[in-house]
């Protein structure tokens, strides 16, 4: 299991290592993979977006469910770039 975890820490690092414009790209990129393939937390959301939203039809659901799941994704990726800032600055000694 150990070895799982330095393969996966080191691809982390690694991307962390590219600029924010590659950092990017590749978040729009992986939107497809994770929403058609491994459909993440796709019932989760489904589900509450149901409970939110009864008088929608299953269509709209669905556009929505789409966006926030994009949505999602991008706030994971603002979030990373939120740290890298952090970190950027208490290595140089600057306060944002």
């Amino acid at each position: 299991m150990k070895v799982v975890y330095y393969i996966v820490f080191f691809f982390w690092y690694l991307l962390s290592l590219l600029p924010l414009r590659f950092l990017y790209i590749f978040s729009d990129v992986l939107y497809y993979p994770l929403y058609y393939c491994i459909r993440y937390r796709r019932k989760v959301v489904r589900q509450n977006l149901t409970g939110s939203f009864p008088d929608k039809n299953e269509k709209e659901l669905i556009r929505i469910e789409n966006q926030v799941v994009f949505y999602l994704e991008k706030t994971i990726k603002a979030k990373d770039d939120f740290r890298r800032n952090r970190r950027d600055s208490k290595e140089t000694g600057r306060r944002e």
